[in-house]
């Protein structure tokens, strides 16, 4: 999301329904955790990117918690919807391992401020954040073991390893591909690219 198209200063300030406005807060809300960090983020980043008061700010998240807990919750919601979308009983185990990456890339590529609070959220050890980020790994590892199990039982996936390995393996490839996305000699085509190899060899396929 652009955020010139968020916080243009010299904009009027719109009157929105409150409805539209906590959507539009919280979504400069990923916008300000991805630019200060899930530790440092304060009110007054989403209130300048959203160009209202400060106090407009805290009718909708009354404390640093409630900010917290709502820029998580959207990211969970986020990632899991990028899952949910690939890994359903129509999809073979390998179209859904490519969908799931594919639309991961995507996600990366078009909305980084999402992928930028998830990279930093795997690595925040802090007790107050660290726990809730397992249980969101859990649930992604679990669709995609599911996935995985399904294509080793009709014999269309065929590695050694078990579903759960394999799928711990597809998340590590997730968080280089957002790690790409802030390296500067990167490209679009590459990181889809190295996505599409990443899948190719999990599943044991040579390249080519």
């Amino acid at each position: 999301m652009d955020v010139a198209e968020v916080s243009p200063k010299a904009r009027q300030r719109t009157r929105l329904s409150p409805e539209a406005r906590q959507a539009q807060l919280l979504k400069c809300a990923v916008i300000a955790f991805a630019n200060n960090g899930i530790g440092r983020a304060v009110h007054a980043d989403v209130a300048e990117l959203a160009n209202v008061s400060v106090p407009t700010v805290f009718n909708y998240f009354r404390t640093r918690e409630d900010l917290v807990d709502a820029v998580l919750g959207e990211v969970e919601r986020f990632f899991l919807e990028v899952a949910n979308k690939a890994h359903h009983a129509d999809l073979g185990a390998v179209d859904s391992l490519n969908a799931h990456g594919n639309q991961f890339v995507e996600s990366a590529i078009n909305q980084p401020e999402y992928v930028k609070v998830w990279l930093e959220w795997t690595s925040s050890l802090r007790d107050d954040v660290w726990p809730r980020y397992l249980v969101l790994h859990n649930r992604v590892i679990n669709q995609i073991a599911r996935s995985i199990q399904r294509g080793i039982d009709s014999g269309e996936i065929s590695v050694g390893l078990s579903a759960r390995e394999l799928a711990m393996i597809f998340m590590g490839s997730a968080h280089s591909v957002a790690m790409m996305v802030y390296a500067p000699e990167t490209t679009a085509d590459g990181i889809r690219a190295f996505m599409q190899r990443a899948v190719q060899v999990l599943l044991g396929k040579s390249i080519d």
